[in-house]
């Protein structure tokens, strides 16, 4: 277990190293690019489908988004009565919602979660985190934008209710649509209840294309980050 917290701590200290040596090659708009759309868009999604869908699926699994929700619901519900006790204005009650709501771990457990206890684990993980994922892009969206809205009100710029409504509701589901990783669990899921073998090429296809997701999320965050 140890050598793989090295192994994680070392790729990104090589992003980080590297960024200081070449900055005009190797700078956090590099980084950028390689974790919100490469990583994002391409190779995650292609490990999460191949990982879910050879899954050993079982009832107790599907309590793990369930999980998430629970959770974050109680821990929504703390931060509802403090923010009413201490009489916050909508901005900052929609940043302590938003902070205190959202549970997912941004991709930096995956490669430590991986690499310790292998495909299955972090197959469990990525159930876990589809319940996060459900929840950011749906409920806790839903309580920024509306307490923005409010925000916006107090400036003294209107906005009629059902506009409001209507935009909350284009945003979450682009917000859905827009997130490759779900659409891979979900058909992953799918796949794996529907017992589809997929064929040999289709997996060596899939684990090429997912190989580099660990490196590129380590060194990556190694682009990112700025000690002070």
């Amino acid at each position: 277990m140890y050598s793989n917290i090295f192994i994680v701590i070392g790729v990104a200290a090589l992003g980080f190293i590297l960024k200081r040596a070449w900055p005009q090659i190797f700078n956090k708009e590099l980084g950028e690019m390689l974790l919100s759309k490469v990583l994002f868009y391409v190779v995650l999604p292609a490990i999460v489908f191949l990982n879910i869908s050879q899954l050993k699926l079982s009832a107790e699994l599907f309590l793990l988004p369930i999980s998430v929700w629970f959770i974050s619901f109680f821990c929504f519900s703390a931060a509802f009565l403090y923010a009413k006790w201490a009489k916050l204005e909508d901005k900052t009650k929609g940043a302590l919602f938003a902070g205190t709501t959202m549970i997912n771990m941004q991709m930096v457990g995956y490669p430590f979660i991986s690499l310790t206890y292998g495909a299955e684990a972090f197959g469990r993980l990525m159930i876990f985190e589809f319940g996060g994922y459900l929840l950011a892009f749906t409920f806790v969206y839903g309580l920024v934008i509306y307490y923005g809205d409010k925000s916006r009100t107090e400036a003294g710029i209107k906005e009629d209710s059902r506009e409001t409504r209507k935009r909350i509701f284009q945003t979450l589901k682009q917000k859905l649509i827009a997130a490759p990783p779900i659409w891979a669990l979900f058909l992953g899921i799918i796949v794996n209840f529907a017992q589809v073998s997929l064929p040999d090429i289709a997996k060596d296809f899939l684990d090429v294309i997912g190989k580099p997701a660990f490196f590129l999320l380590l060194f990556s965050l190694g682009l990112y980050f700025e000690p002070k």
